[in-house]
């Protein structure tokens, strides 16, 4: 709840946003980098960010590659995903 609260107030204010407005709010509410690492309380991983532009009929994504133990917290890991990759439909 607290993730989409933070959404809502982010995006009140105007009805557009440009890709750079829409990926730095998207890097405020996703989910950190660190998780739990109890696969019974872990999130979906697997396409973890997607950015559709409609007007350019582009889809950006980052995939999630996996994860390794948190050196500093072994109840924790560390999640890893691929740089954003673009795919663009063609007119």
């Amino acid at each position: 709840m607290r993730r989409y609260k933070m959404l809502e107030e982010a995006t009140r204010a105007r009805e557009k946003f440009n890709l750079e407005e829409i990926a730095a709010i998207n890097a405020q509410v996703a989910v950190p980098p660190n998780a739990p690492g109890n696969p019974e309380f872990a999130p979906g991983r697997t396409l973890w960010y997607a950015q559709y532009d409609l007007e350019n009929l582009t889809l950006t994504v980052k995939f999630y590659l996996g994860e390794k133990p948190d050196p500093e917290n072994e109840n924790r890991v560390i999640l890893e995903y691929s740089s954003p990759k673009m795919y663009e439909l063609k007119k």
